[in-house]
Parts: C-alpha cells; sequence; structure tokens
C-alpha cells in the first residue's frame, strides 16, 4: 500500500511537470507567433508607405499633381490615372513618366 502511495506521488509529480512544461511551451510558442506578426506587419506597413510616398512624390521628393480619371491633353488616350497639373493639362502615366525622364 505504501509503495504504490509512492508510485502515484511519483506521477502525480510527472504529471504536475509535464503539464507545466507544455503550458509554458505553448505561452512561448504564443509569444513567438505574436511577436512574428507584429514584426511582418510593421514591414509591410513601411513598404506600403514607402510605396505611397513613391507614388505621390517625384524624385526630387516633390509632390506630384493629384490624379483623376480623364483624357490625356498630349496623346489624347482616355485614362484611369491622369495627372491634373497645375498649368490645367492633363497627362497620362505614360505621358507623364516620358516629360519627367525629358526634363530630367
Amino acid at each position: 500500500m505504501i509503495a504504490q502511495l509512492q508510485m502515484f506521488g511519483a506521477n502525480i509529480r510527472l504529471l504536475i511537470g509535464l503539464l507545466l512544461t507544455a503550458v509554458i511551451g505553448l505561452v512561448a510558442f504564443i509569444l513567438l507567433w505574436t511577436g512574428a506578426k507584429v514584426l511582418l506587419f510593421r514591414l509591410r506597413q513601411r513598404q506600403a508607405e514607402r510605396d505611397d510616398h513613391r507614388n505621390h512624390h517625384d524624385a526630387a521628393g516633390r509632390p506630384r499633381p493629384p490624379v483623376s480619371p480623364g483624357i490625356c491633353h498630349q496623346c489624347g488616350r482616355a485614362s484611369s490615372e491622369v495627372r491634373n497639373l497645375p498649368s490645367g493639362r492633363r497627362l497620362c502615366p505614360d505621358c507623364d513618366r516620358a516629360a519627367e525622364q525629358k526634363d530630367s
């Protein structure tokens, strides 16, 4: 009877140790997973901010004119994205790039 109680006590300690190890491992896994997700979110956020800045500013850092759908004054094509220049002219992306390269 005493041998069975001693064996029971050893088994309980073993089970409690295994359970504690499993809980600690689960908490560590959740923390690592959450940290990885936060890191990926911040990397994607920075990339999106860079892309947004690149889309709204030229190579010299000046803001580009606003974009709207319309007809390009230079080539006459209809486009979903036409830059509305301060002079009142409208340029499609291809003509805008050509004008930027010509100015550079």
